[in-house]
């Protein structure tokens, strides 16, 4: 069997089949958000609920209302945590175009877009698509 060199295997690829696969990456990686998001609000109400449910028993019930609130305090604290990076992905998807492709396969890589604000990486997406009509 003959083996090729990556040069020569990245050559007989099409732009538009690398773009659908770092499509693909990048909703690989807003489905992973969302379900990170998800399993924490399904936690935080699990335990609210067995929490409250052993206080009430107890008769405490103003405590179960403190700790609910704290509990839900850090659900939302944390799920607004995750509000950035998804912002952040959805740019990425939205400007994905064979003319930046190399530019956002970079920023994937190590995930060096979350060092970026929303308005700086859109920036350098719209920049770098300026550049190659110019």
């Amino acid at each position: 069997m003959k083996h090729q060199n990556n040069s020569e295997q990245l050559s007989q690829l099409s732009p538009q089949l690398i773009i659908k696969d770092v499509y693909s990456i990048i909703d690989s990686r807003i489905q992973y958000i969302e379900y990170q998001a998800h399993c924490r609000l399904r936690n935080s109400i699990k335990n609210s609920v067995q929490v409250s449910t052993a206080k009430t028993a107890m008769g405490s019930n103003s405590d179960t209302s403190t700790m609910l609130a704290n509990n839900f305090d850090q659900m939302l604290s944390f799920v607004s945590g995750l509000e950035t990076p998804l912002k952040l992905l959805q740019i990425l998807k939205t400007w994905l175009r064979e003319d930046n492709l190399a530019l956002i396969m970079s920023l994937l890589y190590n995930n060096t877009y979350l060092k970026y604000s929303e308005d700086h990486l859109e920036q350098m997406l719209k920049e770098e698509r300026v550049e190659i009509l110019a």
